[in-house]
């Protein structure tokens, strides 16, 4: 199985989970660290879509200047899959 072949393959398996359980396989797939990273990059790519300052969330979560950085260029991309769905979520005409 190539490595694209199993994240897709991954990705169908994890569309197929219930709610619920959805936590636990990416809690038993994922070291804590990498759980972590997930969750942090997340958190911080919501708080830049409400426009708190860079600075602020470094301090906040701990993390570089660079990763930080790096999350805000995919929100600068209009067409990047997280700036889109992002927008969406935040768009208060969708609401």
């Amino acid at each position: 199985m190539t490595q694209d072949t199993a994240f897709r393959d991954l990705l169908e398996c994890i569309e197929t989970l219930p709610l619920n359980d959805k936590e636990a396989f990416f809690k038993s797939l994922l070291t804590e660290q990498e759980m972590n990273d997930i969750s942090i990059r997340w958190a911080i790519l919501n708080d830049l879509k409400k426009a708190v300052p860079q600075r602020t969330i470094v301090r906040e979560y701990s993390t570089s200047l660079q990763k930080v950085s790096k999350c805000a260029s995919h929100l600068k991309n209009k067409s990047d899959i997280v700036s889109v769905f992002l927008q969406h979520r935040y768009d208060e005409t969708v609401r």
